[in-house]
């Protein structure tokens, strides 16, 4: 760890001692954890059977691959809220985007 990232550390075991914070929490009824996905385009492809079309996706995580996380900036929601983060380390990257069933993800072959 460098003195950047152990600096970081102690910020944000500070800011989670402080308590919760402003922003929506994911212990509620209205989200849904998805994790280890193998297939994130077919993933992808059955969220319109499963959300609206206004809806706001919420992702995090670490080590996104940079053609990913570009797709993600490119389509980041102007209607994203605060989210009380329970992840002290690492720091995770943080996408709010705009659903729709036109996504045109990175490497689909349609």
């Amino acid at each position: 760890m460098t003195k950047s990232e152990r600096n970081q550390f102690k910020d944000n075991l500070r800011t989670m001692a402080a308590g919760p914070g402003v922003g929506i929490d994911l212990d509620t009824p209205f989200h849904w954890v998805s994790e280890h996905v193998e297939q994130p385009i077919a993933f992808f492809e059955h969220l319109p059977a499963l959300l609206p079309g206004d809806a706001v996706l919420y992702l995090e995580g670490t080590g996104i691959v940079p053609e990913l996380a570009a797709f993600y900036d490119r389509h980041r929601s102007p209607f994203a809220v605060p989210v009380v983060r329970d992840t002290i380390w690492p720091v995770p990257d943080i996408y709010h985007i705009g659903f729709s069933s036109a996504f045109d993800l990175p490497g689909n072959r349609r």
